[in-house]
């Protein structure tokens, strides 16, 4: 375990704490399967619990009441587990404090390594919302606990992973866990700088934003960590170095563009355009974005039927690209084509009715 260190960021716990949960309201299911009643005076002063246990319901399953009534008694690991399993559904729960207190006076940090293990069990079977759930109550126990923090944003990625194929999926779901994912793991970054391996999924969540400068500095950091005398790279990191270096090698022109576009996003249209042009004649002549940014420059700079032509064609491309035809129809106004800007302003209309619906 490690000491809490202040890195200027807002740790999960206290994101949690503050109503900030993005994604847990996809477990308070689980809340259900407890029934919650009072431990015993008896049994609080025997064990010393009295001074803040007192009043304080403690969860059970149907199966902890039954195998009480039969047996007499209840192992106080079972209580732990339901504690900690409630502790990582609900990590604000009213009496989350009486249970860390609870889970301290038996054990020291060895049950949040008992959780990280658990979890990581349940994570080989797929079982991945128990996996979240211990991930996350080893994380309420200690906040900047490095294996419950790499746990927790890899089952929070394999959670959207498993979902983005779902013909039902909701976007909010996965948006939700990749957000959760990938901050945590800059979180990594931060607290761990010599841990090479958030680093390497990092670079895939900047890649899947289209932030390819940021993938491509992130990457570079992987593959100085993942080559240096305290790489954590296991078996398998040669393959890992090797794919993340071509990955690098590919992203060049990506990056190229993301300058283009910085360009014109920053009021430097002919810079923008002498970058972009020459990608027309590439393989990214199918990337509707080359075009949409082409034609937002030219547009910048009076040359308005180039412009119009060049987001036509993004429009062709990606024909509900909202952004794109707000930036056609202002465009034909300023180049006194009323008519065709009338056209693609009722094109807008019907997709923003239609989304609405």
């Amino acid at each position: 375990m490690t000491e809490k260190k202040d890195t200027g960021l807002q740790s999960g716990l206290e994101r949690w704490l503050a109503g900030q949960d993005r994604v847990g309201q996809y477990f308070m299911k689980y809340m259900d399967r407890f029934i919650f009643d009072e431990l015993s005076p008896s049994h609080l002063a025997k064990e010393g619990l009295g001074s803040f246990m007192k009043n304080v319901p403690v969860p059970f399953r149907e199966e902890d009441l039954a195998a009480f009534k039969e047996k007499g008694g209840l192992k106080i690991t079972s209580i732990l587990s339901n504690m900690a399993w409630v502790l990582g559904i609900h990590p604000d729960f009213m009496y989350a404090d009486e249970y860390k207190k609870y889970i301290d006076h038996y054990f020291d940090d060895r049950l949040a390594a008992a959780l990280v293990g658990e979890a990581a069990g349940e994570m080989e079977k797929q079982n991945l919302d128990s996996a979240f759930i211990h991930f996350r109550a080893a994380l309420v126990l200690y906040p900047d606990y490095k294996d419950a923090l790499f746990g927790y944003a890899g089952v929070c990625r394999s959670i959207y992973l498993n979902r983005e194929g779902d013909e039902d999926r909701s976007e909010e779901y996965v948006g939700r866990f990749k957000a959760e994912s990938m901050e945590t793991f800059e979180r990594l970054t931060v607290l761990y700088p010599e841990f090479d391996r958030p680093f390497y999924y990092l670079g895939y969540a900047y890649l899947n934003m289209g932030l390819y400068k940021k993938a491509e500095l992130t990457w570079k950091e992987y593959l100085k960590l993942a080559k240096g005398p305290n790489s954590t790279c296991e078996e398998g990191g040669a393959e890992a170095i090797e794919e993340i270096e071509e990955r690098v090698r590919q992203l060049q022109e990506p990056i190229r563009i993301e300058e283009g576009c910085n360009c014109v996003l920053s009021g430097r249209f002919q810079d923008g355009i002498e970058i972009l042009k020459p990608f027309l004649e590439t393989d990214y002549k199918h990337w509707w974005p080359l075009f949409y940014y082409l034609g937002i420059a030219y547009g910048k700079l009076g040359e308005y039927n180039r412009a119009i032509e060049l987001l036509k064609e993004a429009l062709v491309q990606e024909p509900s690209q909202t952004d794109c035809m707000e930036e056609l129809i202002l465009v034909c106004r300023e180049a006194g084509r009323d008519d065709l800007a009338e056209k693609y302003e009722n094109k807008l209309k019907l997709i923003q009715s239609q989304r609405a619906q």
